[in-house]
């Protein structure tokens, strides 16, 4: 009795390591489940954002056409007010203003970030680009951003469009 008592304890302590070794197996098996969802869902996110890219950047580029258009009716308004009056120029102004916000409101629909920096804020290389160089004296002011043209556009962590602006640099030195 004591050695068929032996021998089940041994078929059981088999089964014991048979189950301990399924259960490794198991867990390695959900870990590659995990690994390879993780790797779908990148790859996912990463195909949406080849295939929409182009129209974000399309949006982008309308949008800042219709701000520099914007800016020079309002540059140019003592003109343009003169010869067609302040009723039309009211209402180009005002159509112009409806156009962007619906054009800004479809970029954050689609999940664009829309960036706008201050001046006076350090220069982001990553995000921005520098339009024009802003000679100083001044050395607590190299590297500041002096002035803001545009926006930088976002979505999620990549950058569609840099912001331009304007930054301080150290005048160079005269050698007399």
């Amino acid at each position: 009795e004591v050695a068929g008592i032996k021998t089940s304890l041994a078929k059981l302590d088999g089964y014991d390591k048979a189950v301990e070794t399924l259960k490794r197996s198991l867990a390695a098996n959900q870990r590659n489940e995990d690994n390879i969802y993780k790797e779908l869902e990148t790859y996912k996110k990463n195909q949406y954002f080849n295939y929409i890219r182009p129209f974000l950047e399309f949006l982008i580029n309308i949008l800042t056409d219709m701000l520099n258009l914007k800016k020079q009716y309002e540059d140019d308004k003592e003109d343009f007010v003169s010869q067609h009056g302040q009723e039309v120029y009211d209402e180009i102004i005002d159509l112009n203003d409806y156009y962007l916000h619906q054009i800004e409101n479809q970029l954050q629909i689609q999940g664009v970030e829309i960036i706008h920096y201050e001046s006076e804020s350090a220069f982001v290389a990553t995000e921005q680009t520098i339009s024009k160089v802003i000679l100083t004296d001044d050395d607590s002011l190299v590297g500041i951003v002096g002035k803001v043209d545009s926006a930088c556009y976002k979505f999620e962590d990549k950058v569609l469009k840099k912001a331009k602006v304007q930054v301080y640099k150290r005048k160079p030195f005269k050698n007399k």
